[in-house]
């Protein structure tokens, strides 16, 4: 048998997705925000006078303490700290300053070859349309200055990254995990219904927010792949096969050029699962079948899910698990079989679990904004209430019957008592 460790490789998330520094803006040894010396002596400069580098770039630095940083794009947002890469690029937290005036973030989409920009405005309009709980949505697009960089912006980047909690803890608890993945699995099939996919899911694209019963995920990055240019482009090997490093929670496929689609977002998945229970992440190797959870996870797991995840990581996209419904429904029998109820007809107790209607996709919106406040209506409804609501319904209908009862039998006394 092999080891755990050539099972799968440990890496910390954050290296993952690293923490590029800001043009103008570092963080110390200690976490406190520092300003390069460059970044110091520009309040010295003429007003309105920029770098050759920021000009390229379309950044600037504005204030005598040189924190807060600022698109050029004239009085639309703020942008105030770097919060690391996302499937988007660089995103920075940021505020709007016109309309509604909240917090946003902004993405700068690392576009350097026009023809890479042409289709911005479509991918945009389709993705836009995609309103969920689970999901950051898209608000708007731009660019800073004709020859700056292009921007995304989206709902705020709340809670922590997923990322950052893997590094800290490690793994996390059976319960905990099928929970979040779930949650995933729910952004991913709203996504898919409308054929939007990720192509790029990691710890990294992925917030914890505390709920008021647990903590509750939302997903960014949804059609990455039209937004940005390859991260790095295949190569060709001396026997002719395309080729390139593979990168952690990548379907094997997009490493030859394949498009995203729905197998390569249940891989990731199941990669996901995978790093949450074990540590690792899972790694394939040529002519081995995938790393076996059960031999890899530092608790207990059920069989049933150690067949779950490998029909994630199946090689061959063909073999994998490519519905997530099916996944999303095997997730919830797995979880309330660790919750001690039994999923056919709750003998054993009331499940803890919503109904799976964030499995199910939201009616497009008719704008942005609609869809959004849309979606938080969703997230905020109690299934409980709408039951709740069909027996007071028949009640008062039953109750209006009687007192229409009452008056016509009125009626007809007065009707007597008037002809004698």
């Amino acid at each position: 048998m092999r080891s755990r460790r050539s099972q799968g490789v440990p890496v910390k998330d954050d290296d993952i997705a690293a923490r590029a520094p800001s043009p103008h803006s570092q963080r110390d040894d200690g976490g406190a925000l520092r300003v390069p010396a460059e970044a110091a002596r520009a309040s010295t400069r003429p007003p309105g006078a920029r770098t050759a580098e920021e000009t390229r770039s379309g950044v600037r630095n504005r204030g005598a303490g040189g924190t807060t940083i600022e698109l050029d794009v004239g009085p639309h947002y703020a942008l105030h700290t770097l919060m690391g890469e996302t499937a988007y690029g660089q995103a920075y937290r940021a505020s709007q300053l016109e309309g509604r005036r909240e917090d946003v973030a902004l993405h700068v989409l690392p576009i350097e070859d026009e023809r890479d920009a042409r289709d911005l405005p479509l991918a945009f309009a389709k993705c836009a349309q995609l309103s969920h709980p689970h999901v950051i949505g898209l608000k708007a697009y731009g660019r800073a200055q004709p020859d700056g960089p292009y921007y995304l912006v989206t709902q705020a980047l709340e809670g922590a990254s997923l990322a950052a909690l893997l590094d800290d803890e490690g793994t996390f608890d059976l319960l905990r995990a099928l929970r979040l993945v779930r949650q995933i699995a729910q952004a991913l099939r709203a996504a898919h219904t409308l054929h939007i996919m990720h192509g790029a899911l990691s710890p990294a694209n992925v917030r914890l927010v505390s709920g008021e019963r647990s903590e509750d995920v939302r997903v960014v990055g949804f059609g990455c792949a039209a937004f940005r240019a390859p991260l790095s482009a295949p190569t060709t090997t001396s026997a002719g096969r395309i080729s390139r490093p593979p990168r952690p929670y990548e379907a094997p496929e997009l490493v030859s050029g394949a498009q995203p689609d729905v197998r390569t977002d249940v891989f990731a998945l199941g990669s996901l699962l995978f790093r949450m229970l074990t540590g690792q992440v899972p790694v394939l190797r040529d002519g081995e079948p995938p790393p076996a959870l059960l031999a890899c996870a530092v608790q207990p797991v059920p069989p049933e899910l150690d067949a779950l995840v490998a029909g994630c990581l199946a090689r061959d996209p063909d073999a994998r698990i490519g519905d997530t419904v099916v996944l999303i429904g095997k997730l919830r029998e797995i979880e309330d079989a660790e919750r001690g109820i039994d999923a056919r007809d709750g003998i054993s107790g009331e499940s803890l679990l919503p109904p799976e209607r964030e499995g199910q996709p939201d009616q497009v919106p008719t704008s942005v904004e609609a869809g959004r406040d849309d979606a938080d209506d969703h997230a905020t409804d109690d299934p409980d209430d709408h039951s709740m609501m069909g027996g007071n319904r028949t009640s008062m209908v039953w109750i209006a019957a009687g007192l229409l009862l009452a008056l016509f039998a009125l009626w007809l006394l007065w009707e007597a008592n008037t002809r004698s």
